[in-house]
């Protein structure tokens, strides 16, 4: 395989990594204390989310801080998210817990939640003079129970890492229905779902995921996108966010894994790349509310941009 090849296969590896980052981080704040109680085995007394910059020499970003209170101590609780193979990731937990001790002088508990295929991380960095020990936990083991049980319908969604067969993936669906209070709040869960599963590259059979016509301005996992690109301040973080809700809808409506299907999804990426701005794009994810197929969709589409 070519160099070039190579770099582009691994760039786009990162990039599926760099969106499912936020999407997690975002379910982990709704389901903290879901988390917090699986990671420690306990039931702290109060729980305070920190600010996740760290000044060390240089700005350190550690996924996640909270500190965590029990009735007679309190400590700190750091989370990674870790989908793909990272040689370097126990030196960098020796440097975040370094960093974090350095800022709040408080004692940490460190954990990596390893979301990836495969052996997950070791859980020591060890040289000449220095062992340093954390927590990782292969979200795969923890058992499809461990999720379905849970009152938070974004933490259920998580148990996608743990269905072994689509029995498993109805009992998903199963509880996301019981814990709605209605059919929109349900559909709305089903594509929260599709696109979890999207991102860790599971495949769902289309009857398993029915098609579903709400705006995806309501949908949590574009919220995330939209409102991640406003808080940078930068007008092309929020059209690239709008363009991935688009493909995401459009594979959530029309997509069953066809080679047709994914055709079509390249030549949608194409065109979504002549809309220069927001309302262009926000026009055409209307088409996706409308059209009964996705030829429709793609001829609505190209008819606008040549009227625009």
């Amino acid at each position: 395989m070519s160099s070039e090849k190579i770099k582009f296969k691994e760039q786009s590896r990162a990039k599926r990594y760099i969106r499912l980052d936020p999407f997690l981080k975002q379910i982990f704040l709704s389901t903290a204390s879901d988390f917090v109680k699986l990671i420690l085995n306990a039931n702290p007394t109060k729980i305070k989310r920190l600010p996740e910059e760290i000044q060390f020499i240089k700005q350190l970003r550690p996924d996640l801080l909270f500190l965590i209170f029990f009735k007679n101590k309190r400590f700190i609780l750091h989370i990674e998210f870790q989908a793909q193979s990272d040689k370097k990731i126990a030196q960098r937990m020796l440097l975040y817990k370094v960093a974090i001790k350095n800022q709040y002088d408080i004692e940490t508990f460190q954990a990596v939640l390893w979301f990836g295929k495969g052996k997950p991380p070791p859980s020591t960095y060890k040289d000449y003079t220095t062992t340093h020990r954390f927590v990782v936990i292969d979200m795969k083991r923890l058992g499809l129970n461990t999720f379905i049980k849970s009152e938070n319908p974004l933490f259920v969604i998580l148990g996608l890492i743990s269905a072994k067969r689509e029995r498993d993936i109805e009992l998903i669906k199963r509880r996301l229905k019981e814990l709605s209070s209605g059919q929109r709040e349900y559909d709305e869960l089903l594509k929260n779902l599709a696109l979890y599963a999207e991102m860790l590259k599971i495949k769902l059979r289309k009857p398993m995921i029915p098609k579903i016509q709400i705006p995806i301005e309501k949908l949590t996992s574009y919220k995330i996108g939209f409102s991640k690109g406003k808080r940078e301040g930068k007008m092309e973080g929020i059209k690239e966010g709008l363009k991935e809700a688009i493909l995401l809808d459009f594979d959530t409506k029309f997509g069953n894994g066809e080679s047709k299907i994914k055709s079509m999804k390249k030549e949608l990426k194409k065109l979504l790349d002549r809309a220069e701005d927001l309302k262009k794009l926000k026009k055409i994810k209307s088409f996706i509310l409308s059209a009964s197929d996705p030829d429709e969709f793609i001829k609505k589409t190209k008819e606008y941009l040549k009227t625009k």
